[in-house]
């Protein structure tokens, strides 16, 4: 249900108001998600999705405490099966990736509003121990941005991916196409322009820690599963993504001591 709620709103939300939504879908209570909330540029984020600023997400939020009773997943599927009564349409805020924002921006601001929320985590990444390929793509992207590299470099690089170079433009597309079979070569590519993922993860620590993550859960929010890497499952076989599904849930109830389960799927399959 969770995903279903999340496409529909998450994509569309962003641009049709949401009361045209909730009257061509049916739908009561609204899902909104997010990734991370700064005033920083950021730049493993900047070229995937805008991030929204401190002031702006304090702006959505007070938009929505205005129309919706903030609840808790766990309150709200008490609600959906009938043992939980709630006042008005319901608001069920979540956040995707277990980034760093989370503790030093987003948890702050949620307390002092009163907002409960979901945070789904990819246990792979916690720790900062492997960064997401996607975030990979968007630190070259940036890297690419910022320097003149020689044109037979670009065009090698383009090649490689299948594509014909016309300029960065069309480059920065192809990278931003990139999947999760394509981890080596954003490896070596990252050499090539002197993007070290090792060093930005030990340096930036854009995740969480395990111990951020159990003081969120001590705070009274709550935590779900995002699969183990963030892959795109449509590209797995069955057993892959029943593997991604499984080790991550497995991973929360053993290192977080969490009963319940909550799942959202990697990007919008």
């Amino acid at each position: 249900m969770r995903i279903t709620f999340k496409n529909v709103l998450g994509i569309t939300g962003s641009w049709i108001p949401l009361k045209l939504i909730r009257s061509i879908s049916g739908f009561r209570d609204i899902f909104p998600f997010y990734h991370a909330v700064s005033d920083e540029d950021l730049p493993h984020l900047k070229h995937l999705y805008a991030v929204k600023t401190k002031k702006r997400f304090i702006k959505d939020l007070d938009y929505y405490l205005s129309k919706y009773e903030p609840v808790s997943m766990s309150d709200w599927y008490e609600s959906s099966l009938g043992r939980k009564k709630l006042n008005k349409p319901a608001m069920v805020l979540s956040f995707d990736d277990g980034l760093r924002e989370v503790c030093d921006i987003i948890v702050p601001i949620l307390i002092s509003k009163g907002v409960p929320a979901t945070f789904f985590i990819n246990p792979s990444f916690i720790g900062n121990k492997k960064l997401f390929y996607k975030y990979k793509a968007s630190l070259i992207i940036d890297r690419l941005e910022k320097h003149d590299y020689p044109v037979s470099l670009l065009e090698l690089t383009s090649s490689r991916l299948d594509v014909s170079y016309d300029n960065k433009d069309s480059l920065k597309k192809a990278l931003l196409n990139v999947n999760h079979q394509d981890r080596d070569f954003l490896k070596a590519m990252a050499k090539m322009v002197e993007v070290d993922f090792k060093t930005f993860l030990k340096i930036k620590k854009p995740y969480l820690s395990k111990k951020q993550v159990l003081k969120i859960i001590d705070q009274g929010f709550e935590i779900g599963s995002h699969s183990m890497n963030h892959p795109l499952f449509a590209s797995l076989s069955l057993e892959e993504q029943v593997q991604e599904l499984k080790e991550s849930l497995q991973w929360i109830k053993k290192k977080l001591k969490l009963e319940y389960k909550y799942f959202a799927f990697p990007f919008t399959d």
